[in-house]
């Protein structure tokens, strides 16, 4: 559902499925399970500052590791919509994520431990899609999102740290930022 790579060994990488999250330290050669019967996951994120500390979106919110996937604990203080389906980690800030979910985008400035929902202006009813931060201007963030009952909705932007956001395509774009 989800890969991450660690940034300071981009030989580590972090794969999650539905069922488990697995660890490769060969770039991909050989795999092993670092937290099985993790259950319906769908991001994965990797602190850039201390890999070793990763995050995780499912379907009953949001889990977090500090031993490179080993050990997990939720981290859903504030999450009033628990089906993550996108995480993004400001890369200047770790403690600073922000998470997709079927109703709404939530902001965390404490590694998870509080999360609130940010106001994107399409209602309570949004599905999001996709989740993407400027790695150069951090406080500028993308994401796809559609709202269930109006159809609403689109590739939407922030520039301010998720406070207000205009929609800037008709359609749910996928945006990758170009880190040059």
């Amino acid at each position: 559902a989800a890969m991450a790579m660690d940034p300071q060994a981009p030989g580590t990488l972090y794969a999650a499925s539905s069922f488990a999250v697995a660890r490769s330290t060969d770039a991909g050669d050989n795999w092993s399970a670092v937290n099985p019967g993790a259950k319906s996951l769908s991001a994965l994120v990797v602190d850039p500052q201390t890999p070793a500390t990763l995050f995780a979106g499912s379907f009953s919110g949001v889990i977090k590791s500090t031993d490179g996937g080993r050990r997990w604990a939720s981290v859903n203080t504030g999450l009033t919509s628990l089906e993550v389906r996108c995480l993004v980690i400001d890369p200047r800030d770790p403690a600073t994520l922000y998470a997709g979910t079927t109703r709404n985008v939530f902001k965390t400035t404490n590694g998870g431990a509080e999360w609130r929902a940010l106001d994107t202006g399409l209602g309570d009813w949004v599905r999001f899609y996709s989740l993407t931060i400027d790695p150069r201007n951090p406080t500028t963030l993308y994401a796809s999102a559609r709202d269930r009952v109006t159809a609403r909705g689109g590739t939407l932007k922030s520039t301010d740290g998720g406070v207000s956001w205009t929609i800037v395509h008709p359609s749910n774009l996928v945006v990758v930022v170009d880190p040059s």
